[in-house]
């Protein structure tokens, strides 16, 4: 089992604090998945850095399908279906939830 967090973000908001403090709370090894209204913050240029900065983020598929919502090719998430959720979820130690 992995000692870092998966941080699960489920909303967007405006501005974005919800995700601005999730990314403070979080570090280098960590995870952040993507998840229900959370799908809208794909291609934020913030979780572009956080990948930088040594971060993986994923974004749960079936929440970007049902909101009619693609991602760019050139984006560095990674879709995740229901049992990649739930193999992240037993890959780290710890999830935080950011709701």
């Amino acid at each position: 089992m992995n000692a870092a967090t998966l941080h699960t973000v489920n909303k967007a908001g405006t501005p974005p604090a919800l995700l601005h403090s999730c990314l403070r709370m979080s570090s280098s090894g960590d995870a952040i998945l993507l998840l229900q209204d959370g799908v809208y913050l794909v291609g934020s240029p913030v979780l572009e850095q956080a990948i930088d900065s040594g971060r993986d983020v994923f974004v749960l598929q079936s929440d970007m399908e049902a909101r009619g919502l693609v991602m760019n090719p050139q984006q560095r998430m990674r879709l995740v279906d229901y049992t990649g959720f739930v193999e992240l979820s037993c890959q780290y130690s710890k999830t935080i939830s950011w709701f």
